[in-house]
């Protein structure tokens, strides 16, 4: 049975990422000079962020089954770990001594992702804490390491997308003030500055987005650091 590929799943997504930015370019082109120009273009910055920044969570839950498809045993190793303390605290110890597990030597991607969520959602990530966290409970070493590898500004570049994507889908009160913090520690990254804020919160996210920071858009530069992550993980 052919297993999943997760430099496939990799290059899908890079290439999303590209049309995305690519189709935001086409559109920022046929707006020059037309009357409501610039609010447009805000809506548009949006509108593509929110597109590319759902499609690296998606990509996530489908690296993570790729992942698993091709080697699940340590996947494995933690459900049984996880039903041993479940045991041992309800039954004893005694009891959770005595269990045995039959590790599958291959589970197929639709069992994965049945197993991941019974409910058939993607695998989703609060934060790129619990991301790190899962890969090692989870994951194999070699695969675990590609993303536990990631730095503190990649943390901060998925952790910012995720508040920024959030308050577009939400508008709410709490979802504005998750974004403008982690913006601000954005910010304070030299690294990642012009994917931050300064001293002042951002009350149009549009604005923020088609606003150019070193010779690009804040939109092409956060898709294009995401797809710089992605390239990273690759095996």
């Amino acid at each position: 049975m052919r297993k999943l590929r997760p430099n496939d799943v990799i290059a899908d997504f890079c290439s999303q990422a590209e049309e995305l930015v690519q189709y935001f370019g086409r559109v920022t082109k046929a707006l020059k000079g037309t009357a409501h120009e610039l609010a447009d273009k805000s809506a548009l910055a949006e509108q593509t962020f929110l597109n590319a920044a759902t499609a690296f969570e998606c990509f996530l839950s489908d690296l993570f089954v790729a992942f698993l498809n091709r080697d699940a045993s340590q996947y494995q190793d933690e459900v049984f770990r996880r039903i041993t303390e479940s045991v041992k605290k309800k039954q004893g110890e005694w009891h959770s001594q005595r269990l045995s597990f039959s590790k599958a030597k291959h589970i197929r991607a639709s069992d994965v992702i049945t197993l991941l969520d019974p409910d058939g959602w993607n695998v989703t990530f609060k934060s790129a804490a619990l991301l790190k966290t899962r890969a090692t409970e989870w994951l194999i070493d070699s695969f675990a390491t590609r993303i536990t590898g990631l730095s503190k500004d990649d943390e901060q570049v998925i952790d910012t997308t995720k508040a920024i994507r959030d308050f577009i889908a939400h508008r709410s009160k709490s979802a504005k003030v998750r974004m403008n913090e982690a913006l601000e520690k954005a910010g304070e990254s030299m690294a990642i500055t012009c994917l931050g804020r300064g001293d002042h919160q951002i009350e149009h996210v549009g604005a923020f987005l088609r606003a150019e920071c070193g010779g690009a858009t804040r939109l092409e530069l956060y898709v294009e650091r995401l797809k710089d992550i992605a390239h990273r993980l690759k095996t």
